[in-house]
């Protein structure tokens, strides 16, 4: 899973509640077990939403994105649909 917000929207919570709609169809509709995200290491915002909506970090893909010329590490969570709770709140304390 992937997301991109102008900057005039980002800190509106716009993503957040994109992404948690997705991850209910996901999880419900279509039945899947796992969804994965990934993002630029240096990426504070899109770490702090994958930890809020209870995504786990599982690993760094070095030199994972070439991202304006510059090759840079991602991170990859995943969020298993056990782990899902549909108001976003993450379910692991």
């Amino acid at each position: 899973m992937g997301y991109y917000l102008a900057r005039h929207f980002q800190g509106r919570g716009i993503a957040g509640a994109c992404v948690r709609a997705v991850l209910a169809h996901a999880f419900g509709a279509l039945d899947l077990n796992r969804i994965q995200l990934q993002c630029a290491a240096g990426n504070q915002a899109s770490m702090a939403l994958a930890t809020r909506l209870g995504f786990t970090l599982e690993g760094v893909l070095r030199q994972g994105e070439c991202l304006n010329g510059v090759f840079v590490d991602l991170h990859v969570y995943g969020l298993l649909r056990k782990e899902f709770v549909p108001d976003g709140a993450s379910s692991r304390k």
